[in-house]
């Protein structure tokens, strides 16, 4: 199967859980985010966009997913309903600049952190996805 998505892809991740679901995450340079079932072959959810390329993706097991952007902000949403809750959060420095984020991860325990370019590093409550 292959998917066509009609912007450029920034990132991408790829969770492979017990059972039958099997996700893949699309971070795309015009700041949106989808999200894949590989199982069914179809788009699972289109995610709202950030204001500029998604720089990375990682998923809370098959809950939620955080992203990160060029301009600095910070998403994290619901993976199952496509009006559900997202969570924003923007990081910038005292002149008001934007500071991109180099990596998100999501830990197990439902900790999210994002790791900007200079070296700050932001934790976030993902257990509210139950």
């Amino acid at each position: 199967m292959i998917f066509k998505p009609f912007f450029n892809i920034e990132s991408s991740e790829y969770l492979d859980l017990e059972g039958d679901a099997q996700y893949l995450a699309v971070g795309m340079v015009n700041g949106g985010t989808i999200i894949y079932d590989i199982n069914m072959g179809v788009e699972k959810n289109i995610l709202e966009c950030h204001g500029g390329p998604v720089t990375s993706i990682s998923f809370y097991q098959d809950k939620a997913v955080i992203t990160g952007s060029t301009f600095g902000s910070v998403y994290i949403n619901n993976i199952e309903e496509a009006d559900g809750e997202t969570l924003k959060f923007n990081q910038s420095n005292c002149q008001d600049e934007y500071i991109p984020i180099a990596k998100v991860l999501a830990t197990e325990y439902g900790i999210g952190i994002a790791l900007d370019v200079k070296g700050n590093v932001m934790l976030y409550d993902m257990l509210r996805f139950k």
